[in-house]
C-alpha cells in the first residue's frame, strides 16, 4: 500500500519521475470520474428532489381545515387553532428553510 502511495504523489524512476497522478491514464480517469458525478447528481436532484427543498403556499387555516376533515373521516375530535403554537411552527420552518 506504502509502495503504491509513494508510486502516485512521488516522482521516481519507477513512474518516469512524474507522481502517477499526473500521468495521462490517471487524469482521464479523475475526469471521467468528475463527470459521471455531476451527471449522477443532476440525475438524482432532477428525478429525486428533496422534502425540504419544496414549499406549498399553503395558509394555517387551510392546513387546519384539511386536517380536520381527515380527522372526521378517522371519527377524531376536530383541532383548534392556537396563536403560539403557529408561531412556534412557523419560527422553525424559517429556521430550517
Amino acid at each position: 500500500m506504502i509502495n503504491f502511495l509513494h508510486h502516485l504523489f512521488l516522482p521516481k524512476e519507477t513512474n518516469n519521475y512524474r507522481s502517477g497522478l499526473l500521468h495521462h491514464k490517471t487524469l482521464l480517469t479523475l475526469i471521467l470520474l468528475f463527470i459521471s458525478a455531476g451527471l449522477l447528481t443532476s440525475f438524482i436532484k432532477s428525478n429525486f428532489p428533496s422534502v425540504l427543498g419544496i414549499s406549498a403556499n399553503i395558509s394555517n387555516q387551510q392546513l387546519l381545515i384539511l386536517t380536520n376533515q381527515q380527522r372526521q373521516n378517522n371519527n377524531l375530535a376536530p383541532l383548534t387553532d392556537n396563536s403560539e403554537l403557529d408561531q412556534a411552527a412557523a419560527n422553525k420552518a424559517a429556521d430550517m428553510f
